[in-house]
């Protein structure tokens, strides 16, 4: 009898936490959130590594998806935002804000981004934040950004 009380007390857990996951309101990275600004913001996890290639040119609002054309080659990237980043509407203006608060870039300005291309959406949108997905709309390639830098010339 007590072994059988055992198994249907275990088999109960196994169903009530079962039935708290179902329940639990989740965000996958596949669930894009339009930003306040209008944009989708797709945002990386914190990462302990990043590639360090460098990018220049100016940050474009492609019909709410923010991308930044290659100076050097002339390819749109959908920018993938470091943790912390925050798009910030100020007047008709687009800008993005570092984790520290400073404004690093504004839309239709030159910008510089320390990351790295990818193509593949399945692998990069296991790189994202819950909630912060890639939109359907905005394709790749895409830019894994892991710092700002000052904008050439």
């Amino acid at each position: 009898m007590y072994q059988m009380l055992n198994k249907l007390t275990f088999i109960l857990t196994i169903l009530g936490v079962w039935f708290l996951a179902a329940c639990a309101p989740s965000l996958s990275p596949a669930e894009p959130v339009i930003t306040e600004a209008g944009v989708y913001f797709p945002q990386l996890a914190p990462m302990d590594e990043m590639p360090l290639a460098l990018m220049y040119g100016p940050l474009v609002n492609d019909d709410g998806c923010l991308r930044v054309v290659a100076n050097e080659g002339g390819e749109s990237y959908l920018v993938l935002w470091p943790a912390g980043a925050e798009v910030i509407v100020n007047g008709g203006s687009i800008a993005i804000q570092d984790a520290s608060g400073e404004i690093v870039a504004r839309v239709d300005q030159q910008i510089g981004l320390v990351g790295g291309e990818y193509k593949q959406q399945g692998w990069v949108a296991g790189l994202l934040q819950p909630g912060r997905g890639l939109p359907e709309g905005c394709p790749g390639p895409y830019w894994l950004t892991g710092e700002f830098i000052e904008p050439e010339g």
